[in-house]
């Protein structure tokens, strides 16, 4: 939009590069992939915005590093979360029978999303060294979609049979999915913020 509007009455948030950064080889253990296009075209014309506002202080450097914006016009404004992120108000066994979860000793471990940065065959790692270390069944929860390669890295990993994937959860699901699992795994190889941290905290 900066290519039609008035760049001095413009203000940008930019959430992260993680397009460019993959491009240009810079999120270890992730391949770099196609020059993404519309990206390149987009962000070329950052510079020109009046303001721009980056919710961590890692994408404020890499706005200044990959892309060479004015640091004093960048302004680093982290992002909130919604209320209903709070601590359970029923036991563990009463909302993972309401998620079709199972029920307590076994513990369970959520990760979330599948985009090519979230480093799941590490998480899977980690569920196998547990299940071999706990005493109780250890299971993962994973949110999204089955797809062939998910299924094939959980085959490689040894762990069927010890991952749930949710398919899409509603909104008004997520609060409850968090407050019914014991633990985040979170190993993502780049993240411009990383919601699920301060939600799973909350």
């Amino acid at each position: 939009l900066l290519w039609r509007l008035d760049p001095r009455r413009t203000v940008v948030t930019v959430h992260d590069l993680i397009p460019l950064l993959r491009w240009q080889g810079r999120i270890p253990g992730v391949a770099r992939g196609r020059f993404p296009l519309l990206n390149a075209l987009s962000v070329r014309q950052l510079r020109r915005a009046a303001a721009l506002i980056a919710p961590s202080d890692s994408t404020a450097r890499d706005l200044v590093t990959m892309l060479g914006c004015d640091r004093s016009r960048i302004h680093v404004v982290p992002n909130g979360i919604s209320s209903v992120f709070q601590p359970a108000s029923q036991p563990k066994a009463v909302l993972r029978s309401r998620l079709g979860l199972p029920p307590p000793p076994t513990r369970l471990l959520l990760a979330s999303g599948q985009a090519f940065y979230k480093n799941l065959d590490t998480t899977l790692r980690v569920l196998r060294r547990l299940q071999d270390a706990q005493g109780d069944p250890v299971m993962l929860v994973k949110t999204g979609h089955a797809n062939a390669a998910w299924e094939s890295a959980v085959r490689s990993a040894g762990v069927e049979g010890r991952v749930i994937t949710t398919g899409l959860v509603p909104a008004s699901q997520i609060p409850t999915l968090y407050q019914a699992c014991d633990c985040l795994l979170f190993p993502s190889h780049y993240e411009g913020f990383g919601f699920p941290v301060l939600e799973a905290m909350a």
